[in-house]
């Protein structure tokens, strides 16, 4: 069965108690001071409680690749719509859907977006941003053509763990 990844607002990420703790880096940015426990905007997960409070902050610092997510058929619907009133010809999918992100009248679709940190190749941790500063971040970790060098590094809150959606024939 499939670990579940864990929910992580951003400038957060997650990790189970049995990795080795994440890489550390003295070049990233901290993320805004906002430490109250958030829900999930896009899956509705609730933060993890403990006897009817809020479990302590628990830190978290990751460096991989950020990579955007579809979270319901009716958003990917609307990217396309959107991705039809944008010029697109000969562009790669990454080049498009940067390009229609960082259009202004396409910013809401970046808030419905989920985002995912993927480490060595493993989506570890889906990113929630508390600030609207952290989602301009976000579109730009998108970028159009990553380079084998482009790395990602998020600080932030570990969030609760995201459940597991099972699939029933």
């Amino acid at each position: 069965m499939e670990q579940p990844e864990e929910k992580v607002p951003l400038g957060t990420a997650s990790t189970s108690d049995n990795d080795p703790p994440p890489p550390l880096t003295s070049a990233a940015r901290p993320v805004a001071n906002s430490l109250t426990p958030q829900v999930c905007p896009t899956c509705r997960a609730a933060p993890t409680v403990n006897g009817g409070t809020a479990v302590p902050p628990s830190y978290v610092y990751a460096i991989g690749r950020i990579e955007a997510r579809f979270p319901r058929p009716s958003v990917e619907k609307e990217f396309a719509q959107a991705t039809g009133r944008a010029e697109t010809a000969r562009l790669t999918d990454r080049q498009v859907v940067q390009k229609v992100l960082v259009q202004r009248q396409n910013r809401y679709l970046g808030r419905q977006l989920c985002r995912v940190m993927t480490i060595e190749g493993l989506e570890t941790y889906v990113l929630a941003p508390h600030d609207p500063v952290d989602l301009e971040l976000l579109v730009e970790a998108l970028r159009p053509t990553p380079g084998p060098m482009d790395l990602d590094c998020v600080i932030g809150v570990r969030g609760p763990i995201v459940p597991v959606k099972r699939v029933t024939g």
